[in-house]
C-alpha cells in the first residue's frame, strides 16, 4: 500500500514549483503522484549518481545524504552484474554514460521537458540538455500509446512481466508527474494509467527492488538493493 498520503488539490504547487505527494486513481489503479513546475526558479532537475559510477552503486540513503533533495526517485535500469545503467545519463551537460537504448527524459536548463525514444547502438546528440535519464519503455507519446517494449529491446522477464512501477510524465502545460502504481501492472496498463494521467508524453523507470521515493526527506519508499542513480528535484543555490 502507498503510505504517508499528503492531501492536495492537483494544481496546488509550492512556491519552489514541487507539489505534495497525491493518492489517486487512475484507469482503475491506485497511484501516488508528485507534480513539478520545471519552470521554477527555485529548483533544478538532474541526476545523482552513486560513487564510482558507473561500475559501482551507493545505498539510498548514502545517495541522499550527500545531495539532499527536495525530491528523489530511482532512475534507469541498470546491470546487476555490472552496475551500468541500459541508456543515456547526461548531468550538467556532460555526457557520464552511453546506454544507447530505450526511451530518454531530456531537459534543458531553463526546463524544458522532451520524451523521446532513442535508436539502438546509435549515439544521440544531447547538447543543449543539461540533463537525460535514459531508460524506458515509451508509454505516452504525442498523446497517444505507443508502449512497445520489445520493439525497444527489453527482454528481461523481470522488467516484462506485471509489477509495481514507476515512471515520468510531460503534461500538457509543462510540468512533469513523477507516478508510483500500489499494485503489480503490466506495460499496456500502464500506458493507460499514465494517459488517464493526462500525459503528453511518458516514460517507464526503474523499479521492482529499486523502488525509491523521498519528498522533504520523508522517505516514502525504501528500495530493496543499492542504487547506480537517482531522478532528482534540487533547491537551485
Amino acid at each position: 500500500m502507498l503510505g504517508l498520503s499528503f492531501a492536495r488539490p492537483a494544481s496546488a504547487l509550492e512556491p519552489d514549483g514541487v507539489g505534495a505527494p497525491r493518492v489517486r486513481t487512475a484507469a482503475g489503479t491506485h497511484v501516488r503522484t508528485i507534480e513539478i513546475d520545471p519552470h521554477n526558479p527555485r529548483i533544478r532537475i538532474s541526476i545523482a549518481t552513486a560513487k564510482g559510477f558507473p561500475l559501482r552503486d551507493e545505498t539510498f540513503g548514502s545517495m541522499l545524504g550527500r545531495v539532499r533533495p527536495i525530491v528523489a526517485i530511482d532512475g534507469a535500469y541498470f546491470s546487476e552484474r555490472s552496475r551500468q545503467p541500459i541508456g543515456d545519463i547526461v548531468v550538467n551537460g556532460r555526457l557520464q554514460y552511453a546506454g544507447m537504448m530505450g526511451t530518454a527524459l531530456a531537459m534543458t536548463r531553463g526546463g524544458d521537458a522532451l520524451i523521446e525514444r532513442v535508436v539502438r547502438n546509435h549515439r544521440a546528440d544531447w547538447a543543449g540538455y543539461d540533463m537525460v535519464l535514459g531508460c524506458g519503455p515509451a508509454l505516452v507519446l504525442d498523446g497517444e500509446i505507443v508502449v512497445d517494449p520489445v520493439y525497444e529491446h527489453f527482454h528481461d522477464p523481470h522488467v516484462m512481466h506485471a509489477t509495481r512501477r514507476l515512471g515520468i510524465a510531460v503534461l500538457r502545460n509543462g510540468d512533469l508527474l513523477i507516478v508510483e502504481t500500489a499494485q503489480a501492472v503490466t506495460f499496456m496498463r500502464w500506458a493507460h494509467v499514465m494517459k488517464a494521467l493526462g500525459a503528453q508524453d511518458a516514460l517507464n523507470l526503474d523499479a521492482g527492488a529499486s523502488l525509491a521515493m523521498t519528498y522533504r526527506g520523508h522517505v516514502l519508499e525504501h528500495p530493496k538493493r543499492r542504487l547506480t542513480n537517482l531522478f532528482v528535484v534540487l533547491p537551485r543555490s
